[in-house]
This record gives structure tokens, C-alpha cells and sequence, in this order.
């Protein structure tokens, strides 16, 4: 089972980071930045095809995705003065085509030339390379045609023009690229809470009796579904939370309910039986605690309104949540120690599997969609957050940030990260022990 609860996370993982990078795709490509692959999950391609200028794949390894655009993180292509090198050329005498040595049995309906480099640039709006073919006497300029492409055995890598990379984009446009993928994380977590709503129904706020476990002090006690609470102990009952919270702080406790069926109302002396459950404190520490419990359950809406209100109720509390969390982190009330990372976030995929079945998936898949994608936009170096910072400063100063100093940045951002998250993972396994 504990092999299906890992694959349970990882799919429910693939299909966050999946719709995440297709958000920032969608808007790469409406603003004409070159998207060359979209890709679902990692490692070596099960799958691979080729619409337009993109290529589409899904990898081995169920573990996020990624989307590839040009000029996002690198620059595209290096070459070294004085190589030879292969290209062909289209009926403009443009370049078209740059080949390795392990490609060129690829090539087989182009005419290959061997071209020596004197000079080129790939990063300006009129890329060219300059040198002298076998065939001539003397150097030449050839410009690179726009939808020329570089060749590495198998794999084709276009050449983005300079206005079609990422860091060509104006400010606002990258702002909008980078919000882009937490922006349908969002959008993802309330579908996900919206088909719960649908599915498994949303709880009624009225205080009324849901289902009766086989077995309880309440079956025994002669309560049915669809009773309605009236009141507890001569207090009145207007919630079904208000009746749950005087039913928890009275374990072993003999009480007095008033409940209406149909148009009767029932008196019941009724003793919530003692249950333990842990508590986890601020500090990270776990207090065992007694609660009653009658063996109800709250009774359910499907309404499909309150459904569609309700995800969106819930991605709204739960983005409170989040900024919450983050808020305790800062001040110091809440330690990294606390954190869990993906072995304890698998570990807890298995406790929700087990007590709440697709509806406990879907409220995962939600909850773990709103973290990642508004941790993502937290102002950290490699995460989308610390990227719009610098798309700021260009937006404020109208200055380019220095392209090596922002990768390295993020670089240095990411390092950082991995560290954390190993610090996280070897939490996550000490808590698994013990």
C-alpha cells in the first residue's frame, strides 16, 4: 500500500506542477515568446510529439514538468571562432540549419556546407554568422533565417529570435508570464474543491444529524439521520459546529439533547463516548487530548451553487492559511522543523487516502495546489517571485538587470533551496522513526 500512496502523491505533484507550467506556457505563448517544449514530468521522453514550433512530451519519472522557452534562464547558443562548422542554407542564402557531426545523417534533404566562423552574433535583432565556405574565396555574412534550428543527434533546438525570447519581453508582459503559473494553481485548487462539492457534497451549516456510525453511542441512543438539534443541555443549538464543539468538551459526560423528527421533538440522555486524539502544538511538540464523540456526522449539500460558492469559500480560507503560516515562520512562532517536505507530504497522502478516500485526494490536490503555487510567488531567488522582482526593477529603472547576475542569483536561490528541502526530507524521515 505504501507503494500506491507514493504514486498517489507523485500524480497528485505532476498534475500541480503540470498546470502550473501550463499557465506560464499559455501566456508565453500569447506573447510570442518561443515555447520549444512542454513537458509532463521528467527524465528520458515516453512520449514525444511535434505541433508547430513546440514539442510536447511525457517523461518517465512522474515528478512535476516543465516548460522550455527561449532566452528564459540561458543564453541559446555559443559558438567558438575558428571552428568549422555545418550549416545549409534555404533559397535566400540564409542560414537554416547548424549541425553536429552526430546529426548530420539527419540532413539528408538539405544541402550541408562546411562554413569556417570568423565572426557571428546570435543575441541581437539581426543574428548572423560570418565566415568563409569551402566553396569560396572569401568570408560572407549569412543571416539566420527565422525559423532556423540547431542540430545534436536526434534533438532540434530553434534559434529564437531576439523579440521572441523571454527576457525580451517588456516588464509587465514578464510579470504577467511569472504570475501566471501560481495564478492557475489557484484556478486549479478551486475546481478541485468545487468537484468535491459536487461529488461528495458540501457540509450543511444547519444542525442537522448526517449519518450514524454503525455502532456509536448515537445509534445506540436511537438518533437518526436527518434529526435536527434543538438543544444541549437547555442551551440552544443554531450550527451543527456549535453542537460538535459542546459534544468534544463533554467526553464521559451524561447530556441532555433536544432534537426535533419530523415535527416531534425528542428528548435524549446521551453519554459521548472518551476518544484520544493528538494535538501537534506551535512548537512542534504533540499533546494527546480526550474528546467526545457520538458517532455523527455533519448531514451534506449537493447543491451544485453552494458547490461552485463553496470552492471558492475554501481556496479563499485556505490562501488565509497559507499567508498565515508564512506570517508565524517570520515572527518566529512556527520553526522549519516543523515543514513538511515531500517523504512527510507522502506519508500524509496515505493517512488522507485511508480516512477520506477520492474526496480526501481532491481536498489534498487543492490544498497542496494553493501552497505551491503562492509559496511560488514568495521573493526568493529561482522561485517565480524572486524573478518578478527583478522584472520590477526593469519596470521602475527602464534597465535590463544584468543577465548573468540574475542567473547566477537564481542559482545560488536554487542551491539554497535544495538544501532546505534535503534539511526538510531528513525531518520528514526522523519523524517517520520515531
Amino acid at each position: 500500500m505504501i507503494v500506491f500512496y507514493v504514486l498517489i502523491f507523485l500524480i497528485i505533484l505532476t498534475i500541480i506542477v503540470a498546470i502550473h507550467e501550463l499557465g506560464h506556457f499559455l501566456a508565453a505563448k500569447k506573447f510570442g515568446v518561443l515555447c520549444r517544449e512542454y513537458a509532463i514530468g521528467m527524465g528520458p521522453k515516453l512520449w514525444s510529439k511535434k505541433y508547430g514550433e513546440t514539442l510536447y512530451s511525457i517523461r518517465a519519472i512522474p515528478v512535476g514538468g516543465f516548460v522550455q522557452m527561449a532566452g528564459e534562464d540561458e543564453a541559446d547558443f555559443e559558438l567558438n571562432i575558428g571552428d568549422v562548422i555545418s550549416i545549409s542554407l534555404d533559397d535566400n542564402q540564409k542560414i537554416n540549419g547548424i549541425y553536429s557531426e552526430n546529426s548530420l545523417n539527419n540532413s539528408a534533404d538539405r544541402i550541408i556546407q562546411k562554413l569556417t566562423l570568423r565572426s557571428y552574433d546570435l543575441n541581437s535583432n539581426e543574428m548572423f554568422l560570418e565566415g568563409m565556405l569551402e566553396s569560396d574565396s572569401e568570408s560572407k555574412k549569412y543571416a539566420l533565417a527565422d525559423d532556423a534550428s540547431i542540430y545534436e543527434g536526434k534533438d532540434e533546438m530553434q534559434i529564437a529570435p531576439v523579440n521572441r525570447r523571454f527576457w525580451s519581453l517588456a516588464p509587465l508582459k514578464k510579470i504577467v508570464v511569472l504570475v501566471a503559473g501560481p495564478f492557475m494553481n489557484v484556478v486549479l485548487a478551486i475546481v478541485a474543491f468545487i468537484a468535491m462539492g459536487l461529488f461528495f457534497g458540501n457540509p450543511e451549516p444547519t444542525p442537522v444529524v448526517g449519518d450514524v456510525t454503525e455502532g456509536s453511542v448515537a445509534q445506540s441512543s436511537g438518533i437518526q439521520s436527518g434529526d435536527i438539534f434543538i438543544s444541549i443541555n437547555g442551551k440552544s443549538v443554531s450550527t451543527f459546529a456549535e453542537a460538535s464543539e459542546r459534544i468534544k468538551t463533554s467526553p464521559g459526560t451524561e447530556l441532555t439533547l433536544v432534537i426535533q423528527r419530523n415535527d416531534e421533538l425528542i428528548p435524549i440522555n446521551i453519554t459521548p463516548s472518551s476518544v484520544t486524539q493528538e494535538v501537534q502544538n506551535s512548537d512542534g511538540t504533540v499533546t494527546k487530548v480526550v474528546v467526545g464523540q457520538l458517532g455523527i456526522l455533519q448531514s451534506k449539500s449537493y447543491n451544485p451553487i453552494i458547490a461552485i460558492t463553496s470552492g471558492f469559500t475554501r481556496a479563499v480560507d485556505m490562501t488565509g492559511q497559507v499567508f498565515t503560516s508564512l506570517g508565524m515562520l517570520i515572527s518566529g512562532s512556527a520553526g522549519i522543523n516543523q515543514l513538511s517536505g515531500p517523504i512527510g507530504i507522502a506519508a500524509m497522502t496515505g493517512t488522507i487516502v485511508e480516512s477520506s478516500g477520492f474526496s480526501g485526494v481532491l481536498f489534498f490536490l487543492g490544498f497542496l495546489s494553493i501552497n505551491i503555487g503562492l509559496l511560488n510567488l514568495l521573493p526568493f531567488p529561482a522561485l517565480d517571485g524572486g524573478r518578478i522582482v527583478f522584472a520590477i526593477y526593469e519596470l521602475i529603472t527602464r534597465k535590463r538587470p544584468n543577465r548573468k547576475f540574475e542567473m547566477g542569483l537564481n542559482l545560488a536561490g536554487f542551491v539554497l533551496l535544495m538544501g532546505l528541502f534535503v534539511y526538510i526530507a531528513f525531518n520528514d524521515i526522523i519523524r517517520l522513526i520515531y
